[in-house]
């Protein structure tokens, strides 16, 4: 498998984080495990067919926590990078999967435009946490030049609706405390 193809801009977008390697990693929990496993396989699935279709070759991770993602992209074969909000989930990411650039951005900041277009664009588990989800998604649109493959949270409803809640402060929650998520009927 050829070396991960470096960005147009390969440039970070902040400065290099000190390599400390996270013994145990919330998302290796069971059940954080067993929707990861799903996940990967629904991505297998769906680019098994898209590779080949498309033509892909680069992807990047949006949101790519610890790096499952970005390895399941590896796997199939494409250069892939990474980038999270954490600084300890881009630490952790770069320890277990040195072989993958990871970056540490924000997806509602402009800055994260530096990272140039990728011919796939994944998103999984990230929108839903966000205080401007639709900003995201439109830099989620200008990150992609083939395909965005984008995954968030649904909430069965009758109504169209929203509701802004307090996130606690965790480890896998935003790193604002006030996203925007579609309200559930009583």
């Amino acid at each position: 498998m050829s070396s991960p193809r470096v960005s147009p801009d390969p440039r970070p977008l902040v400065a290099p984080l000190k390599q400390t390697p996270i013994k145990f990693s919330p998302f290796d929990l069971q059940h954080y495990q067993r929707l990861i496993r799903a996940r990967e396989e629904a991505i297998r699935n769906v680019l098994h067919g898209l590779i080949p279709a498309l033509g892909l070759k680069t992807a990047l991770d949006a949101g790519s926590g610890v790096g499952f993602f970005s390895q399941t992209l590896a796997d199939c074969g494409l250069n892939v990078r990474g980038f999270d909000g954490r600084t300890e989930n881009v630490v952790e990411a770069r320890t277990r999967f040195p072989h993958i650039p990871f970056e540490q951005a924000n997806l509602e900041e402009h800055s994260v435009m530096r990272l140039g277009e990728f011919d796939l664009v994944l998103c999984f588990g990230l929108l839903y946490h966000l205080e401007n989800p639709l900003l995201a998604v439109r830099h989620l649109r200008s990150l992609t030049e083939k395909c965005l493959l984008l995954e968030s949270m649904c909430v069965p409803n009758n109504k169209p609706s929203m509701l802004l809640r307090e996130e606690p402060s965790e480890f896998d929650q935003g790193l604002q405390m006030w996203p925007v998520t579609r309200a559930k009927t009583a």
